[in-house]
């Protein structure tokens, strides 16, 4: 129970961080902070934010988390091949506050490409996934059955064990006298 919490809360935690990150390369073009706790404070918040909403509602910040991510995998490759990873430093950049180069066009179609990716992978994800379908249905191998299969007898003996407990403790009763 507690790694899944701590998956999710990751999981959001990372989406948040990604969209905030979004957020603050928009806005670098129309403002600059003046203070790094700008973009340190908007990144934390953010991300915070949508850990705890991951928790919340897991499967549909789960499903925008994996393809907004894996967006950004496919937008830092695409900006590597194409540029050797300007766009990558541009952003670094942004996030000290320093001003870097301009960005020419490729970079900004590079970038475009980020959320047209994610909205693909929301939309496949979206349409794969059946509402009866549970990621914790997984399957499982011979052994780990076989481990199963012990643990559910041994607390269907401890249940008939419980059971037998007051019975055996009612036939120890004679009249007024209790036996221990």
């Amino acid at each position: 129970m507690l790694v899944r919490s701590v998956g999710l809360f990751m999981t959001g935690l990372l989406l948040g961080l990604l969209l905030a990150l979004a957020g603050l390369l928009i806005t670098h073009q129309f403002y600059t902070p003046t203070s790094l706790w700008v973009p340190l404070g908007s990144l934390l918040g953010t991300g915070m934010l949508f850990a705890v909403l991951t928790l919340q509602w897991q499967k549909m910040f789960t499903m925008l988390s994996t393809a907004v991510f894996g967006a950004a995998i496919m937008t830092v490759c695409a900006d590597y091949f194409v540029e050797m990873l300007a766009l990558a430093s541009y952003v670094y950049d942004c996030l000290r506050l320093s001003l870097g180069p301009v960005l020419c066009w490729y970079s900004w179609v590079i970038l475009g490409i980020w959320p047209a990716l994610s909205l693909i992978g929301v939309l496949i994800q979206w349409k794969l996934t059946d509402d009866s379908f549970s990621h914790t249905e997984v399957v499982v191998n011979r052994r780990q059955k076989r481990v199963q299969l012990m643990r559910i007898r041994e607390k269907d003996a401890k249940k008939r064990q419980q059971a037998e407990l007051p019975t055996k403790f009612a036939r120890q009763t004679d009249g007024n006298r209790h036996f221990p």
